[in-house]
């Protein structure tokens, strides 16, 4: 047994703190409150905040904890599970072509696929990893394995081919359905479609997780969509990374929070997400058009090549992110090692130094990489993070990868909400602005999250409940990863518990490995 004493505990209901003690036995909290009685081994937390471990709304997480389980950016900012499989794109379940395509990518790493189902999936990272997994079904990785990567509607067949898909999936313990509908294939499917997906995850009472279809200039439209799928198919609605995107389109979130309230006080169940930056992170290709991508990226490429096709791309692509600068889009991680120079660098900066246009230098960059090339899109406006951080159904999420400085994950420049986020909204929405209050942000952060997730014995510091905690200075919490040294731990994480495990302490791993799968079932 493990007591931690004299620690300010706020025990993630959304209450003030009080000075008192917990007792772990085993994976469980045994008691709580200010007159406990010590037992087992003792740790003195004077002068620290005690909290439920933090729970990562959006994560993308699912094959790096399968190559690197320690999940060092996401542990060591306090995070104890994470929601995987966000944004359409889910690890399992795999058919067709994604066998063999996530096996190339296991076999990069020197090893064999170890899943096809979500079933073996959870199965697998149990004991593995140092975080707990709930994951997600994506409807883009089901598309391309049943249907490929064509710019057309699902056929009849092919449609119950996906919707049993995800029956099974979520008999095996999947949490919801996600669509990343601004990426191909996901784009090319039409609202029809999604309705009857996520009609199909009903029966389990599945969540829709959605990056939806617009971020920018139609907005409001992807809202209406959204909460059209969610109100059709009878299914709760999770808005991914809420944002509005651009200088042009700074604002609209007054809109679509309005049309939310409207939708929750006709009966909707509907969540946001949020991570607390600036600029968004995606693949750089998501700034050529729709049908660049139809066939997948060795098609897009052929495109590339073709002279009459790159002039309609580049004169496409030119209109489309006029509005927006270039000098706001940010080279992310490359694939060649001569072009790792231009990382963190501008689009309009590499422009200048080719001595090309800023849509050339697009183009060539893509071409150089195969496609394989990440960005970052400094387009998002302080007024709407804070109109979106203040509305009472917003959690928050990292949108990031389990990555480490060192490993398999230790290079590359990943959006530095990888290993920031939770520290950076105790740090700036709470510190600093004061949009939140402490207790209000760690309620959003732990157990409204595991309330919303359905995690019954996670989010909250009670007899019961599930050990996952942290332990925390409030004088020295801060995110310290920037946009151009990423790969940064944040401070004032002291402790961490997983399951009653420590995990971290002051920054080092303890090499436990105690994460466990979570299901949702009926």
């Amino acid at each position: 047994m493990l007591t931690i004493r004299n620690a300010k505990i706020f025990d993630g209901t959304g209450s003030g703190g009080f000075l008192g003690s917990v007792v772990i036995d085993g994976d469980r909290l045994v008691d709580v409150g200010v007159n406990v009685i010590a037992q087992g081994t003792l740790i003195d937390a004077s002068g620290a905040i005690l909290v439920p471990g933090f729970i990562d709304m959006h994560s993308h997480s699912d094959v790096p904890l399968w190559i690197d389980g320690r999940a060092m950016s996401k542990v060591s900012q306090g995070i104890t599970t994470e929601v995987v499989g966000n944004c359409g794109m889910s690890a399992a379940p795999l058919y067709g072509p994604m066998v063999e395509e996530l096996g190339e990518t296991f076999a990069r790493y020197g090893r064999s696929l170890p899943f096809t189902t979500v079933a073996r999936y959870l199965e697998g990272l149990e004991g593995q990893t140092t975080v707990n997994v709930a994951a997600l079904v994506g409807h883009g990785t089901l598309r391309r394995g049943l249907l490929g990567e064509d710019d057309r509607p699902a056929s009849l067949k092919e449609l119950e081919g996906m919707a049993g898909a995800i029956g099974q999936a979520m008999a095996e313990g999947a949490y919801g359905l996600s669509t990343g509908l601004i990426y191909p294939p996901g784009c090319y499917a039409d609202t029809e479609e999604i309705v009857t997906l996520a009609k199909a995850m009903q029966p389990f009472n599945g969540i829709y997780f959605t990056h939806m279809r617009s971020e920018g200039n139609l907005l409001i439209e992807a809202l209406e969509e959204a909460l059209t799928i969610g109100r059709r198919a009878g299914v709760s609605v999770q808005i991914s990374h809420h944002k509005a995107m651009g200088p042009a389109n700074w604002g609209k979130t007054s809109a679509t929070l309005l049309l939310i309230d409207h939708a929750i006080a006709d009966g909707q169940d509907v969540w946001l997400d949020q991570y607390p930056y600036e600029a968004s992170a995606t693949a750089l290709s998501a700034l050529l058009p729709r049908w660049v991508m139809a066939g997948g990226q060795a098609a897009a490429l052929e495109r590339l090549k073709d002279p009459v096709n790159r002039q309609h791309i580049m004169q496409e692509t030119e209109v489309m992110e006029r509005k927006f600068g270039w000098d706001r889009t940010q080279v992310g991680s490359v694939s060649r090692p001569e072009l790792k120079p231009i990382q963190g660098m501008s689009i309009l900066d590499v422009s200048k130094l080719w001595k090309i246009t800023p849509v050339e230098a697009l183009i060539r960059i893509l071409r150089e990489n195969q496609m394989r090339v990440g960005m970052i899109r400094f387009g998002i406006g302080e007024s709407d993070m804070k109109r979106v951080i203040k509305h009472p159904r917003t959690l928050i999420g990292t949108d990031g990868s389990a990555v480490a400085p060192d490993g398999p994950y230790g290079q590359g420049m990943p959006h530095p909400r990888t290993y920031g986020t939770f520290p950076r909204v105790l740090r700036r929405y709470v510190a600093e602005w004061g949009w939140l209050s402490f207790e209000e942000a760690i309620h959003r952060m732990t157990g409204l999250a595991a309330r919303r997730m359905g995690f019954g014995d996670r989010g909250l510091i009670q007899p019961g409940a599930k050990a996952d905690l942290v332990l925390l200075d409030p004088a020295t919490i801060a995110d310290q990863a920037t946009f151009d040294t990423p790969h940064q731990l944040s401070k004032g994480i002291l402790s961490v518990w997983v399951n009653g495990v420590m995990v971290l302490k002051d920054g080092m791993l303890s090499g436990h490995l105690p994460g466990q799968s979570l299901r949702r079932f009926t």
